[in-house]
């Protein structure tokens, strides 16, 4: 199978087994850690012909782009929505101390891209922005990824996913777009803060607080896939609380519309992807919804050029569904985000991942096998409190919501978020959820 290191975008074929063997980098020679995002390392080709109104000149991936040439391209791309009068009309701006943005600290950085806090001189508010690292040396497939991300993230307009308010390259050729900069910490933050009996957090965030974080991002997830967008890559640390309540979905970098290309059947003319009757497609009655998809450069092609191919690997090991894993890139579904979710939840009550391993290619192999650690079994070998838990026990009723979200069948998982979040609150409520043989009141 072919993987992409997260840190230097090397791409390089291994193959998972090998309990003992870990996935390494052969040019960084350092393993790819299971707790990083595995990014999208084989997006077929799509030429400057099938991608650009104007200027249709094929590119080598050898080739450098000057800024020129990023600006035609981005200016030029098509949505592909069966519209060529629709483009991208990308304006250059600047994101240096100037007439646009003031760029202020790094917040994060990966392989492909870093996030910086920036202040939007025009509207006189913080912002986040996202900067694609050398973009000169970027092929076309890399932008199209950047710019994929900007256009489902910025689609999606939910109050649990992040806002994207602007896509644009500056004078020296970089490419960026800003978002809503949340302040708060990621859910990965108060899980170690838990582990570590941080008495801050410990105090703000009990068993219950934390479930309506969870259910607060089933909202954002119901939502996407109402709009047919799966997230491939759910895990706490792409989930923000902020300091008065917000909730928010980020790093929409693996974001994926499904499609007639994805082995779904076409929705039918005025029929919205809410209304489909695909397995774990949640209903709304949002007229708004229903009046649109959400569109991107590398969906809705007729050839489907821009596809990943099938054994490619993506995503974060130790939240991937073993169809994910196993890079059966055409039987992820909406489903893969539930799996996720279960994991993410199962990660919130035990404080660690259901997926143990010493490697990234060991974690692979036991989600692929479904060799899940069982919440028996984790409670008995944990070394730390749940601080969070009455009792320091996590409730058995939800570990076993968690548990059948963690199926390593498809068909025995929630078949909807909606159906994942109804158990949740059920136990809010008092009543026995269906996933523990129990009565009707607990």
């Amino acid at each position: 199978m072919r993987f992409t290191c997260p840190e230097c975008t090397n791409e390089f074929e291994a193959t998972p087994g090998s309990e003992s063997q870990s996935i390494s980098c052969p040019k960084r020679h350092q393993d790819v850690m299971a707790a990083a995002t595995i990014h999208e390392e084989a997006v077929a080709d799509a030429t400057m012909a099938e991608v650009c109104v104007l200027d249709p000149q094929p590119m080598s991936e050898d080739t450098e782009l000057s800024h020129g040439s990023v600006i035609r391209f981005l200016s030029n791309l098509k949505s592909q929505s069966g519209d060529e009068s629709k483009t991208v009309v990308v304006e250059e701006t600047s994101t240096g101390d100037s007439n646009s943005h003031k760029m202020g600290d790094l917040i994060a950085k990966g392989g492909m891209g870093a996030v910086f806090n920036a202040r939007d001189l025009n509207i006189c508010r913080n912002v986040a922005m996202k900067v694609m690292l050398n973009p000169q040396n970027a092929d076309e497939k890399a932008l199209l990824r950047f710019v994929e991300e900007a256009q489902i993230t910025g689609q999606l307009e939910h109050p649990g996913i992040v806002p994207v308010h602007q896509l644009g390259v500056d004078k020296e050729g970089n490419l960026f777009y800003t978002m809503k900069n949340v302040r708060g910490l990621t859910l990965d933050d108060i899980i170690r803060g838990l582990k570590e009996q941080d008495a801050d957090i410990v105090r703000q965030y009990p068993l219950g607080k934390l479930l309506n974080v969870f259910t607060k991002v089933c909202d954002s997830m119901a939502f996407a896939h109402s709009r047919n967008v799966i997230h491939r890559d759910l895990k706490p640390a792409n989930i923000m609380v902020g300091e008065f309540g917000e909730v928010l979905v980020m790093d929409w970098g693996l974001g994926k519309v499904l499609g007639e290309s994805d082995n779904e059947q076409p929705l039918p003319e005025g029929v919205a992807p809410s209304d489909a009757s695909s397995p774990g497609a949640d209903k709304t009655s949002d007229s708004t919804v229903a009046d649109s998809r959400v569109e991107s450069v590398r969906h809705n092609s007729e050839d489907d050029a821009s596809r990943t191919r099938a054994g490619s690997i993506m995503g974060t090991p130790s939240y991937m569904p073993p169809e994910q894993a196993q890079g059966l890139i055409d039987e992820l579904d909406t489903l893969a985000d539930v799996y996720s979710l279960g994991a993410i939840l199962y990660n919130l009550l035990l404080l660690a991942p259901p997926i143990g391993g010493r490697s990234a290619t060991e974690v692979l192999t036991n989600v692929i096998r479904g060799e899940l650690i069982t919440p028996d079994v984790a409670e008995k070998t944990r070394t730390w409190k749940l601080p969070h838990c009455p009792n320091d026990k996590a409730p058995t009723a939800l570990t076993a919501v968690a548990m059948k979200a963690l199926a390593r069948d498809k068909q025995d998982r929630y078949q909807s978020i909606s159906e994942l979040q109804r158990e949740i609150e059920a136990w809010q409520s008092g009543f026995a959820t269906q996933a523990e043989d129990a009565g009707r009141w607990r």
